[in-house]
């Protein structure tokens, strides 16, 4: 399949080689590409290796990762597909796979049909597992509505239902050495000239991520004064961020002085399109929109198509 696709011109396609998609292989996907579409046969085999495939995927996704699922018609596979269409039909085809909460739902409501009770229960137990507490929300307030509920605080209540959701500490997001919000905030503790005269950072404020809400603290100081570092770590010296920044004040971050503004401005970048992809997930996954919503998620999917 992977071959004939490639000599359609659909050069970026993998397979897992006729066995179930494992965690390591979905790991290695959402690393290399910002959307993974999962392609299956229309029969009901198909259905249930997607169903494999999402339940491995669910604790593997972390905010902005998107997973949509894609069902061939009958007796027909990708190499069949398309040599029999194209490539721009295939790839049409492609952009009409369905998200994976869509499919999450559709599947369970298939299984459990008017059984609401066993739904919600089973609903329960595949969201519990999502380490992204954006997505998790989003798919618990989705649920609360298919089941004619106000909210999801109001469905696990009537249900008895008990979401066990991630705790993060307030600095978790900046752990690792290669996140974005990591380097972005050892960079401006280090060189806060970095932070003058750069403009407001609204999504920023919006972004839901572990730690997030210290960058902006950082860039409010820094825009309009001139500061040192050690000056910039004085301003903190009695929040609780202090040991945070004096760790990251020390860290060897590894990138050459002519190349600190660039790769300041990447990680703003990165973030602010964390930020687009967020809300556009949240839009999504609503089942209407206002006027000023439909515009917005008009104007995220032509962002989006302009990042990927």
């Amino acid at each position: 399949d992977v071959v004939a696709l490639a000599q359609y011109g659909v050069d970026y396609a993998v397979a897992s080689l006729g066995t179930s998609t494992t965690a390591e292989q979905f790991q290695l996907l959402l690393r290399s590409a910002k959307e993974v579409i999962c392609c299956y046969d229309g029969d009901r085999a198909g259905t249930e290796a997607a169903w494999r495939a999402l339940e491995t995927a669910l604790p593997l996704l972390k905010p902005g990762d998107r997973v949509r699922f894609m069902f061939l018609p009958q007796a027909e596979d990708p190499d069949s597909m398309v040599r029999k269409i194209g490539k721009e039909a295939f790839e049409q085809l492609m952009d009409s796979a369905i998200t994976l909460p869509e499919f999450l739902f559709d599947t369970l409501a298939t299984k459990f049909g008017t059984d609401k009770g066993n739904l919600a229960k089973q609903a329960f137990g595949l969201i519990e597992k999502i380490q992204d507490t954006v997505l998790q929300n989003l798919l618990l307030e989705n649920l609360a509505h298919k089941l004619g509920m106000n909210s999801s605080d109001d469905m696990k209540k009537k249900l008895g239902f008990t979401v066990k959701q991630p705790k993060p500490t307030a600095t978790a997001g900046l752990k690792g050495r290669g996140t974005p919000l990591r380097l972005a905030v050892a960079l401006l503790v280090q060189h806060p000239e970095l932070g003058m005269g750069l403009p407001p950072q609204p999504a920023l404020n919006h972004l839901q991520m572990p730690g997030i809400d210290l960058l902006p603290l950082l860039l409010n100081l820094t825009r309009e004064q001139r500061l040192n570092s050690a000056q910039l770590l004085e301003q903190f010296r009695e929040s609780p961020h202090s040991a945070t920044l004096n760790k990251l004040a020390q860290w060897d971050h590894q990138v050459a002085d002519e190349n600190l503004a660039e790769k300041f401005k990447q990680t703003l970048v990165w973030l602010n399109n964390q930020y687009i992809e967020q809300r556009y997930q949240e839009l999504s996954l609503k089942q209407t929109h206002t006027k000023e919503e439909k515009m917005q998620l008009q104007k995220l999917i032509s962002v989006m198509k302009g990042l990927n």
